[in-house]
């Protein structure tokens, strides 16, 4: 994230995603050293850890001004009571399950 402040000054947050903990520098080769084709990039092991959450945390810690319960709440709503897909979102997943599956 990049602020400029009303003062003219400007700072950065950097809440990108991070590897899990039990990520190793060889994760992605075989026995040999190789890369593993699409291991890095399909299935579970291509996910991060978010750091979405924590960023905005963060970011209403030093900038916010708004209670934090506030701003999330419409995010809870939306896990609470789900929402509707359009016929375009659901069909793209359907297209995805199997990649969203693999292992």
């Amino acid at each position: 994230m990049v602020v400029r402040l009303a003062d003219g000054t400007s700072a950065a947050l950097d809440f990108r995603e991070k590897a899990p903990g039990l990520a190793t520098t060889n994760m992605y080769l075989d026995g040999d050293g190789n890369v593993i084709p699409e291991l890095s990039t399909q299935g579970h092991l291509a996910s991060g850890v978010p750091g979405s959450v924590d960023g905005m945390v963060e970011a209403h810690k030093k900038y916010g001004t708004l209670p934090w319960k506030d701003l999330v709440q419409p995010a809870i709503d939306l896990a609470l009571n789900g929402f509707a897909l359009s016929e375009r979102e659901a069909n793209w997943f359907n297209e995805m399950k199997e990649d969203l599956f693999k292992v």
